[in-house]
Parts: C-alpha cells; sequence; structure tokens
C-alpha cells in the first residue's frame, strides 16, 4: 500500500512548490512594494474579471480532464484485455499544444490577477494566492499525468513493458 500511495503523492510537491514561491513571490514582491489595483478598480476584477477568466478556464480544464480520463479507463481496459492494437490505435492521442498554451496562458493570467488584488491583511493574500497556485499548478499535474501513458503514475502498474519499449511491435511484424 505504501509504495501505492508514494507515487501519487509526489504529484502533489509540484503544487507545493509552485504554492510557496508564488506567495513568498507575492509577499516580497506585491504586498512590501504596494503592487496591487486600487481600491476603486477591485470590484471590476473581483466580480467580472476574474470570474469570467476563471469560467473559461474551468471549460476548458473540464473538456481535457474528461478526454485523459476517458483514455486512461480504454488504455486500462486494453490493458487487462490484452488488446495491443487497441492500445496503439489510442497511445498517441495526447493533449495538444495549443491547448496546453490556452489553459496555461489563463492560469498564469488568473494567477496574476488574485496576486494583484488589494488586501489588507497578509494571511489573506497568502492565503488566496497561495491556494489558487495550488489548485491551478495541482489540475494541471494530474491531467498531464493521466495524459502521458509511459510515465504517468495511474498507468505504471497496467501497462506491459513491451507495449511501451516497442518489443510488441517487433514481435508482431516479425
Amino acid at each position: 500500500m505504501r509504495h501505492e500511495i508514494l507515487p501519487h503523492l509526489w504529484l502533489l510537491v509540484k503544487p507545493c512548490i509552485a504554492s510557496a514561491l508564488l506567495g513568498l513571490t507575492w509577499y516580497f514582491v506585491f504586498f512590501k512594494n504596494g503592487i496591487h489595483f486600487a481600491k476603486g478598480d477591485m470590484s471590476v476584477f473581483t466580480d467580472a474579471g476574474i470570474p469570467v477568466l476563471a469560467a473559461f478556464h474551468t471549460f476548458m480544464a473540464a473538456f481535457v480532464v474528461s478526454k485523459v480520463w476517458k483514455e486512461h479507463t480504454e488504455i486500462t481496459m486494453f490493458c487487462r484485455s490484452k488488446d495491443y492494437e487497441g492500445f496503439r490505435r489510442i497511445i498517441d492521442n495526447r493533449i495538444p499544444m495549443t491547448i496546453h498554451l490556452l489553459l496555461g496562458t489563463l492560469a498564469l493570467i488568473i494567477q496574476l490577477l488574485v496576486m494583484l488584488l488589494d488586501y489588507e491583511r497578509a494571511d489573506a493574500g497568502i492565503a488566496l494566492t497561495c491556494s489558487v497556485s495550488f489548485v491551478l499548478v495541482l489540475y494541471w499535474q494530474v491531467a498531464t499525468n493521466l495524459d502521458d501513458p509511459s510515465a504517468g503514475v495511474w498507468y505504471v502498474k497496467h501497462i506491459p513493458p513491451s507495449w511501451l519499449n516497442g518489443e510488441e511491435e517487433e514481435k508482431r511484424s516479425s
């Protein structure tokens, strides 16, 4: 059991590091230097800007997670039924780089807008900055991990090594 949970817990390391770094950056660069939106502009960002961008990000992220989860389920079924041909048909269906760029750009803009809000207290700014960055990076970790059958922690035990390193293809062609 312990060995099964460690790779999954490892997925939390990058979000924790990103969250800590962005929290420190917010505190020492933005908060300490008074870099934030003017009080009069705050409601534009909190009532419209951030929610609209977050809605776009959520829609795209839900589509991506749905896609990679469906593929994960299919790959698992192909492995259990020893269906190498089905596995080969789906193995190269990766998230396109344009989608990565779209989601990454939206996430960065959302994060920056959250960091530029005017917080009266440092603990409130750190709490929101860190939690938003943690969730955005965690989503990225999970989606990209599910999208990569050759390295994703959810696939490690399921895919025969010969299917990934080309040995199965060599056997079939000889």
